[in-house]
């Protein structure tokens, strides 16, 4: 039997398998000369290939791209379950690239197929909209979740955990 994610997470490890540990994954990347991880998210889109986010995951704030940009979905212990996919663009905000202004802190990264097959082909895809969320829901009790691969202590970065 599989835990249901609580509503009040402040860190634990996502317990649940599915759409939500498929389409999130865990990023490889080189900026400055220095290599990072980070979390991304594939979304619906067209082109079947686009995946959401933060932008200083994309871009530092010196203007600096990210290069070798590699996403593992469903990243965990090692394992790369979905194969791995390449960026081939990265779009972030004219504030983000400008200033670094941590309220444009997102990016909309393309990457490339994996053997021939889109990375939303392969684990399928997220929802995604733009100017929806309101106070209004927020006090409805709407159920928020954040994904991410830490790897500050207490993490090692080898699974995806969550806030709710």
């Amino acid at each position: 039997h599989q835990a249901s994610p609580r509503s009040d997470s402040t860190g634990e490890r996502w317990p649940a398998d599915g759409l939500v540990t498929r389409t999130t994954g865990k990023v490889y990347l080189t900026m400055d000369g220095r290599d990072f991880t980070c979390t991304a998210s594939v979304v619906d889109s067209a082109n079947r290939s686009t995946l959401v986010t933060a932008g200083h995951c994309a871009k530092d704030g010196r203007g600096s791209w990210a290069r070798n940009w590699t996403f593992v979905p469903a990243y965990s212990d090692g394992d790369s379950p979905y194969g791995r996919f390449t960026a081939s663009d990265m779009l972030v905000a004219p504030q983000w690239s400008r200033q670094a202004d941590d309220s444009y802190d997102f990016a909309m990264v393309v990457v490339n197929t994996d053997d021939g097959t889109s990375v939303q082909d392969r684990v399928g895809s997220q929802r995604i909209a733009f100017g929806s969320w309101t106070e209004e829901k927020v006090r409805e009790g709407v159920q928020v979740y954040a994904f991410g691969y830490p790897s500050s202590s207490p993490y090692r970065g080898e699974h995806l955990h969550y806030c709710s």
